[in-house]
Parts: C-alpha cells; sequence; structure tokens
C-alpha cells in the first residue's frame, strides 16, 4: 500500500547539504532514483553533510527509508488525496519539500506542497523533509 511507502509525517526542515560540492550520481530525477541518490549523497560525506538525507535514512533500524527523487515526490503529490484518508497520516505541512536530486553544485530540486511544481533552489535553504521506501 502506497501508505506503507511515504513516511507518516513530516521530518521537519533541513538544509539540503554539500553546497558547492558536485555530488556525482545523485542528479538522478526518475521514479526509483531516490534511493541511489540518497546513497551517493552519504557516500560523498560532504563538509556541508546533507542533514535532509540523514533525517530520512536514520528513522529506523531497518535503514530503508531515503530522501525521494522530484520524480517520486511528484508521484507522492498527485496521490495526496489517497494518503489523505489513511489513519495517521500527516498531510504535507510546509511549503516546500526538498528532493534527493540535485541540479549543480549550488543548487537542488524541490516540490511545492500546495501546487505540486519543482524548482531547483540553493542547497542552503531550508525545505521540509518527507522519507519514503522503494516503490
Amino acid at each position: 500500500a502506497f501508505e506503507d511507502i511515504v513516511g507518516p509525517e513530516t521530518q521537519g526542515t533541513a538544509y539540503w547539504g554539500c553546497y558547492g560540492t558536485n555530488v556525482p550520481g545523485s542528479q538522478g530525477s526518475e521514479i526509483g532514483t531516490g534511493l541511489q541518490n540518497t546513497i551517493d549523497l552519504i557516500a560523498a560525506d560532504c563538509s556541508s553533510y546533507s542533514d535532509a538525507v540523514r533525517r530520512c535514512s536514520n528513522l529506523d533500524p531497518q535503514n530503508d527509508w531515503f530522501l525521494p527523487s522530484i520524480g517520486e515526490l511528484g508521484e507522492i503529490f498527485n496521490n495526496l488525496e489517497s494518503l489523505y484518508a489513511v489513519q495517521g497520516f500527516q498531510p504535507l505541512t510546509g511549503s516546500f519539500y526538498w528532493s534527493s536530486t540535485e541540479k549543480n553544485s549550488f543548487t537542488a530540486w524541490r516540490l511545492s506542497a500546495s501546487s505540486g511544481g519543482q524548482n531547483y533552489v540553493s542547497k542552503n535553504l531550508r525545505s521540509y523533509v518527507r522519507a519514503i521506501r522503494i516503490f
């Protein structure tokens, strides 16, 4: 079920991290690329380590949560009505959510929780984080 894939609540706000660093392999934008993006961000071990990634990957002992790609975030947005019907599922509470998809050394993609629009902004900005599992 989709509610087993999307974390039941937001993990707060965080910086994307790795500002000024190009993280090879973290440019995946399609559904199915978020896990590899997250693995690559962790492996990059930036001096400004990605707090957004850490919030997702440290959720439980199984460590199967990750920061979704921009495509995965779009799919979550497209299925919000069905998710809101699930008991205990908290709505997207913030205005913008980070994806694990890097644009370049200084920017990464995020999604608007109100419109579903996608844009890239400075990695040094804070945005909300919502962990997912593979789907």
